[in-house]
């Protein structure tokens, strides 16, 4: 082991477990060999592996972990009960069987988000591999699974109106789009979370996850505000113990009481930062878009393709379009402008704008705070390093007759 790997091991004995600062030499020893049978006819030595934090079991000539039926009773040896009992405190990775193969490979879904993206959209690298399809993005069998959850949203929407009426909530038959508050839009609600959830779902569940052996769980896709290429990945059940689709409903359930503390209600509204009446005589606080950084709209619509096939029929006005408007999207791209130089101007003369609506509208008693986060910098032999981003951005300020008071740094 050590000249084929580098791995230094000990043997096993009495004497090197009686030595062992804690009694446990599978806690105190990183590598250690034993004798299988040793193990498996020492119930004390058993305990101390499986309290142990270990990382790797090795069985050699794993065949002889018997088992066998008599008669009608499976009989299991020492070895096979011990393999077991370290199964328990552990994942078994195994490959998977031709029958399993033929499973995911026989998977046929009914739908599928046949949608094309912008190959030269801000992050994507998936494109210069041919990938040109949101539903390229997925195997059958994720799919499938998807699809499915998404046509499940519909058929829970029933039963949860059937209950509410039960409940006695009473029905109007007023939908949620329309401002109801009974039976209906209850249930149109409820299903809102859980098309967001299959929706989220979508981030655990493509080709481009992959394993992260650090912590044994699923590696998302949107690791960062991009989609690149993933030559091998990892597919989830969404039954899974591990990144399963209610985990993503527990977490959006979790997360509902920070959303109104206080009982103080929140609203959310779609408008155009450059026209929107919404922030007069508001006092304002705002994240705009970064520039060339991440392409939001283009990223979003991974996520709406989804959203719009479970909940078009709760929201057909906010989800009416395809895929998600772009055209007026402030985010400084070359490849849909035509050039870089008009990208900029493009991002310069709308954040002027919107600024603009800013100071017109903003209360006049307290200032406006706005968090620009950008961390690409050119550098400039002769005027030293510096950001066009940033650059852009506070020139749209300054056109907008808005003062800076102030900056400060923030971690984030």
């Amino acid at each position: 082991m050590f000249e084929k790997f580098g791995l230094e091991f000990r043997v096993f004995t009495k004497d090197l477990e009686a030595a062992t600062p804690s009694g446990n030499p599978f806690e105190d020893i990183d590598h250690l060999i034993v004798r299988l049978d040793q193990m498996a006819r020492n119930d004390d030595l058993q305990e101390k592996l499986c309290a142990a934090g270990w990382d790797l079991v090795v069985f050699d000539e794993a065949h002889k972990l018997a088992a066998h039926f008599f008669g009608s009773k499976l009989e299991k040896t020492g070895r096979f009960k011990l393999a077991e009992k370290l199964g328990a405190h552990s994942r078994v990775y195994l490959p998977p069987t031709s029958d399993a193969m033929a499973v995911a490979t026989a998977a046929s879904p009914t739908w599928r988000p046949d949608l094309e993206f912008f190959q030269q959209a801000l992050g994507f690298r998936v494109g210069n591999y041919g990938i040109t399809k949101w539903s390229e993005l997925f195997t059958q069998r994720q799919l499938m699974a998807m699809t499915t959850l998404c046509d499940l949203v519909a058929e829970a929407r029933g039963r949860i109106r059937r209950d509410a009426m039960t409940a006695e909530l009473g029905d109007d038959e007023t939908n949620l789009e329309s401002g109801g508050t009974a039976a209906t839009a209850y249930a149109e609600a409820v299903s809102v979370y859980l098309g967001m959830a299959t929706s989220r779902w979508a981030d655990f569940c493509n080709t481009i996850c992959s394993w992260n052996e650090q912590n044994q769980n699923i590696r998302v896709l949107f690791a960062r505000q991009a989609i690149p290429m993933s030559w091998d990945f990892a597919e989830l059940s969404p039954f899974s113990s591990v990144g399963p689709w209610f985990s993503v409903v527990e977490s959006i359930v979790a997360a509902l009481p920070a959303t109104a503390p206080n009982n103080i209600p929140g609203r959310a509204s779609q408008e155009n930062a450059s026209t929107q009446t919404l922030s007069r005589n508001k006092t304002v606080s705002t994240d705009p878009p970064y520039f060339d950084n991440i392409g939001y709209a283009d990223l979003s619509d991974f996520f709406y393709v989804w959203l719009r096939k479970s909940l078009h029929s709760i929201l057909p006005s906010l989800l009416a379009t395809t895929a998600v408007p772009k055209s007026e999207e402030l985010v400084a791209t070359p490849a849909r402008h035509g050039s870089k130089e008009r990208a900029e101007k493009f991002f310069l003369d709308g954040m002027t704008k919107a600024m603009a609506s800013l100071a017109d509208q903003a209360h006049p008693a307290g200032p406006i705070t706005i968090y620009y986060a950008f961390k690409q910098s050119d550098t400039d032999s002769e005027s030293g390093t510096a950001s066009s981003g940033c650059e852009t951005f506070l020139e749209a300020v300054s056109r907008a007759s808005l003062q800076l008071s102030g900056t400060w740094p923030m971690g984030s």
